[in-house]
């Protein structure tokens, strides 16, 4: 099958890559806090150059995917309305996690002593679940039209799109855990510094493979 454009494949590819380099420093990260410096309830304050790295791996990664998915939008609409709205948060969402890795760099204290930069944090996660909200609802009212197609295998290849976009965009988003309850033997500031953690990407989002999955699945489908 010969492809329009080598651009989508690059784009994969690259991808990738930086997933790969992002669990590399995430698996190190978490070696740090859980062998090395175990039971050190201040060790949860400090960051590793690892941990540094995890976040900018981060403020790349996810607006990057979520950017494909927005130009998938426009493919299956041919309106730039909603792409132009997820770009934008996109954006809005790289700037906020750049911005809080930079506040934080080499430390959590900062934010785990005072409650200034907690709107930044909140703001990120926000911004991170609206956009996956806005992609979900959008990918499933384009694709669902094409659900009539006379071959059978499209009309299963849509299905498994639609429902792998809802499993990785709504209801990973809708996750009630609370680090603050699952790490209640540390300290109130040791328990506030895990959420920042979880806000900053450093720890692992399960759903980034599945996601790829599906980012494959509709580049190959719909390219």
């Amino acid at each position: 099958m010969e492809w329009k454009t080598e651009a989508p494949k690059k784009q994969v590819g690259v991808t990738w890559v930086l997933e790969l380099i992002h669990a590399i420093v995430i698996t190190h990260t978490i070696y740090y806090y859980s062998v090395i410096r175990y039971g050190d309830r201040r060790a949860v304050l400090e960051l590793t150059t690892a941990g540094d790295i995890a976040v900018f791996m981060t403020a790349i990664i996810g607006p990057a995917v979520q950017g494909f998915y927005a130009h998938r939008i426009y493919i299956l609409s041919s309106h730039w309305i909603i792409p132009a709205i997820v770009w934008l948060l996109c954006f809005l969402r790289f700037m906020s996690t750049l911005t809080l890795g930079a506040i934080t760099r080499g430390t959590l204290d900062t934010l785990a002593s005072q409650h200034e930069w907690q709107w930044l944090f909140v703001t990120t996660l926000v911004l991170s679940a609206s956009t996956d909200v806005l992609i979900t609802a959008s990918l499933c009212y384009y694709l669902w039209p094409h659900r009539g197609a006379t071959f059978r295998r499209t009309k299963t290849i849509i299905d498994k799109l639609i429902l792998w976009t809802i499993e990785t965009g709504l209801l990973w988003d809708n996750n009630p855990a609370d680090p603050g309850e699952e790490h209640s033997h540390t300290s109130a500031s040791a328990a506030h510094s895990l959420e920042v953690l979880r806000g900053r990407g450093l720890y692992l989002d399960g759903t980034l493979l599945d996601k790829y999955s599906l980012y494959v699945l509709m580049w190959m489908t719909f390219a």
